[in-house]
């Protein structure tokens, strides 16, 4: 045999291996929305990447192991707001037809008559707990005896039909993934409605997790676990300042941390928390989540790389005191915590090859210059091709103490600020601690309007 016709051979063999041991999930978008669809598989706390397709026309072809674990994945189909469809995968191949406009609409499934019963069922038992929400909140708004009479038999006759569904479920459901998943979205609600807001509250959060076990596989294998930890932590905690609301945060989440007993999970769950805490630059329930609970696990499950990564972004979160830089000042070495006798600061990261600094810079200039309270230190990223314009520039800005920042991006006061992008402003307070980050020249003047 020559040498092509064996290569050729050996890889149509491969490629009809390769066929057989891979089922094909067929995805038709209608409308066709969006270009492209993810598929991700849940480990605890963590979506994992299994797959894409991309498509002009709404049609994808998502290829995934037939091996691959029975379970739910997740579809997301929206980057931006990331919407997502949650289905089971049971290792055989199936079409999905579903409507990205109008979540509310089952999607229709070709091949799966598990995903198809899995949908009826979780739109039944959805649809009971809303109607039973809403009858509830009427409670809640309602003093009329008559009427508060007719609000509770509905509720009755509601709550009949759950209890229905949850038995009908436990008698007849013979997959154990559908029905753990079914269960874990059934909620605990009173046997009676409860004319008392805080009392129905405490009652919810008393029986969230009654249906959750973070032990059993299919629910870690299930995106449930981490959208039930997060309703817990972010939706089931109403304060009415931000201290006492971070004081309910950090109750929340000693609770739910003690409800994970499985170490190998529990570290994505704390890492999951701490990222969405960042996103609000909340650093007190952040520092307690680093304190009390990811620097405790096992040295080996620990990652210093992101650890370190997360505490560099908090450097100048809101509350933070600015990270100190020295620069020449009046012909003298001098830094930020060397200055003094100002009630604001305010660091301003500029380049002359930025369009829109060259256009806010002196605007805010113009603006902030006759306040006497207030000292701008204002940083020019430059390179060395551009350090002549910057140069020349800074001879309008007389006011401001002008720092030259080379290297750009890689320059240390710039990563030290993590600065990826110009204008950026900073305002601190005279203890040089971070107030205010203001996205543009208008919003910095809207902060300094009110500080007046």
């Amino acid at each position: 045999m020559n040498k092509f016709l064996s290569i050729v051979l050996t890889l149509v063999s491969w490629f009809s291996f390769a066929q057989t041991n891979n089922q094909t999930i067929l995805v038709k978008m209608q409308p066709a929305a969006y270009k492209q669809v993810v598929l991700y598989a849940s480990e605890g706390a963590q979506q994992k990447y299994i797959t894409h397709g991309e498509s002009e026309t709404g049609i994808f072809q998502l290829s995934i192991p037939t091996e691959a674990p029975h379970a739910s994945y997740r579809m997301v189909y929206n980057q931006e707001t990331m919407d997502y469809i949650d289905f089971l995968y049971l290792g055989k191949s199936f079409e999905i037809t579903f409507n990205p406009s109008d979540p509310n609409e089952l999607p229709i499934f070709v091949g799966s008559e598990e995903n198809t019963q899995y949908f009826k069922q979780l739109f039944t038992i959805n649809r009971i707990q809303q109607k039973m929400d809403s009858i509830q909140i009427e409670i809640f708004k309602t003093e009329n005896t008559q009427a508060l009479s007719g609000l509770q038999n509905q509720y009755a006759i509601k709550r009949a039909e759950g209890v229905e569904w949850a038995s009908l479920l436990e008698k007849t459901e013979q997959n154990p993934l559908i029905k753990d998943i079914l269960k874990a979205h059934e909620r605990v609600l009173p046997q009676a409605p409860i004319q008392d807001p805080l009392e129905y509250l405490n009652f919810i959060k008393l029986h969230f997790f009654d249906h959750i076990d973070f032990n059993n596989t299919n629910m870690i294998h299930s995106s449930i676990l981490l959208d039930k930890v997060m309703d817990y932590v972010f939706y089931l905690t109403v304060a009415e300042t931000p201290e006492s609301q971070n004081a309910l945060y950090i109750n929340a989440i000693q609770e739910v941390i003690q409800k994970i007993q499985n170490e190998t999970i529990k570290k994505g769950f704390i890492q999951a928390l701490i990222q969405s805490f960042l996103q609000d630059e909340n650093t007190e329930v952040i520092d307690v989540l680093f304190e009390k609970y990811y620097n405790l696990l096992p040295a080996d499950q620990q990652n210093t790389n992101w650890k370190n990564g997360i505490q560099n972004q908090l450097k100048t979160a809101i509350g933070r005191t600015a990270p100190d830089f020295e620069f020449i000042f009046n012909k003298n070495i001098s830094s930020l915590y060397k200055l003094s006798g100002y009630k604001y600061y305010v660091i301003v990261f500029w380049s002359t090859s930025c369009s829109h600094c060259l256009k806010e810079i002196p605007m805010f200039y113009d603006y902030i210059k006759d306040r006497p309270d207030t000292k701008v230190i204002a940083i020019g990223l430059e390179t060395y091709d551009s350090k002549a314009n910057w140069e020349s520039e800074i001879y309008d800005y007389h006011a401001f103490i002008n720092v030259m920042g080379l290297g750009k991006w890689e320059n240390s006061i710039a990563r030290d600020y993590n600065i990826h992008t110009t204008p950026n402003y900073f305002i601190l307070d005279t203890s040089k601690k971070i107030l205010f980050k203001p996205y543009d020249f208008e919003e910095a003047e809207e902060i300094f309007d009110n500080l007046k």
